[in-house]
């Protein structure tokens, strides 16, 4: 199938329930709606999986793929970047987006970013952007959105992100509690089968930091092969396993979580 020729995907939603699995160049589906739900699975050919799900008594949001069809240096990879704006009261917001296909010199595929936002009884917003190419996976919010990339103000909430090189090395944030959160997460590194970067930068600026108000548990993991480091130069150690926790009531503010794992 040649996707150039395709017409863009294009959908505007504002009904109880939407759902679509598609293979396509091009997608964009915008959604506003009262006890709806909108479920989103998207394959660029071999090379990517993108996915949005979103559920909850009020939802409103925007879901963009591109698929550049660029094929650089003849790898048989597109480079292909999604991103979502989405707001949802009392529901849940997912978005994933996987790494299917490497050039053959860069390693496996598999690179993973998995994001969630959860409330109950208010409201939680996820903004964020993910780019895949023949060489890695990168989560970069330049020109897109600088700050508060996950929020909630809830009864109870949780608010989740993931980025994996492979299923066993990974660096995850974990936050739960009641009140209100904002966790900054401006970029990751350049992710590729010998090691990530949560929340680095991508080799610039850094903002990985959050701040909480009311009572909760944060909880930051990560697992390598064989180094793991924080970014701010605060610990290094070997291969293994690093777990981090926060346990607060009034408030919760941390300034650097960014970890790099190879």
């Amino acid at each position: 199938m040649n996707k150039r020729n395709m017409i863009p995907f294009l959908v505007m939603v504002a009904v109880l329930c939407f759902s679509v699995s598609i293979a396509i160049a091009d997608t964009h589906v915008v959604w506003d709606g009262n006890f709806g739900t909108v479920d989103i699975d998207v394959y660029s050919d071999d090379d990517r999986y993108s996915g949005l799900f979103t559920t909850g008594i009020y939802i409103n949001g925007v879901f963009d793929l591109d698929d550049y069809e660029n094929n650089p240096y003849g790898y048989g990879v597109d480079t292909v970047v999604a991103y979502t704006h989405a707001l949802v009261a009392d529901g849940i917001i997912d978005f994933t987006n996987i790494r299917l296909d490497s050039g053959s010199s860069y390693g496996a595929d598999g690179q993973l970013s998995t994001s969630i936002v959860n409330v109950l009884g208010g409201f939680g917003t996820l903004d964020f952007r993910t780019t895949t190419n023949y060489a890695n996976l990168v989560s970069s919010n330049y020109n897109f959105q600088s700050n508060m990339q996950f929020t909630a103000n809830a009864q109870e909430f949780v608010i989740f992100h993931k980025l994996a090189s492979n299923p066993y090395e990974f660096a995850l944030l974990d936050l739960q509690g009641s009140g209100s959160a904002s966790v900054d997460y401006m970029a990751d590194g350049y992710t590729g089968a010998s090691g990530y970067y949560f929340g680095t930068g991508d080799g610039c600026y850094e903002n990985a930091d959050l701040t909480a108000t009311g009572s909760g548990l944060l909880r930051i993991e990560a697992w390598a092969d064989n180094n793991l480091w924080a970014h701010d130069g605060s610990w290094a150690q070997g291969g293994g396993s690093y777990i981090g926790t926060w346990s607060y009531s009034g408030s919760l503010v941390v300034d650097d979580y960014a970890i790099g794992g190879n």
